[in-house]
């Protein structure tokens, strides 16, 4: 990978104390943290989408932008990858990294995507061929 890798979705390290569990439950599809309270209330705070029933458990789904949300988190407040779900969190991971450096190429590129004449008669200034390139190039994306 090249580029600049954001600071949130840099690797975890070893910690002395663990705030609990992480953990991926293949029946359902979502992500699990079992530990302290705090944690729980932190990760119900930052994470979109988390459900919690009782005290010291939150569970919530997962997309590129929640596993980088979900690292921060573990920098801070380290959790410990249940030893059945550490591939799946290493396979998240790199898709979160990937897709990150991505979007940062794409914004910084100074690719430039013509219209098609078919669809557009007009002459496109260069930055809209830049916002026209991007568009085309990235999944989840809306002009303003």
């Amino acid at each position: 990978m090249s580029g600049a890798l954001p600071d949130y979705l840099r690797g975890l390290s070893e910690a002395d104390h663990y705030y609990g569990e992480l953990s991926h439950d293949p029946r359902t599809g979502r992500w699990v943290i079992k530990g302290e309270p705090c944690v729980c209330a932190l990760a119900r705070k930052v994470l979109p989408g988390c459900e919690s029933r009782r005290r010291g458990y939150v569970r919530f789904n997962a997309n590129k932008r929640v596993i980088g949300e979900l690292n921060w988190l573990m920098q801070r407040y380290p959790l410990r990858v249940g030893p059945r779900s550490a591939a799946r969190w290493a396979s998240c991971m790199e898709e979160a990294r990937r897709h990150a450096l991505f979007v940062e190429r794409m914004r910084t590129s100074d690719e430039r995507q013509k219209a098609h004449p078919i669809y557009f008669n007009g002459e496109l200034l260069p930055f809209q061929e830049r916002g026209l390139s991007y568009l085309c190039n990235v999944d989840r994306c809306l002009l303003a």
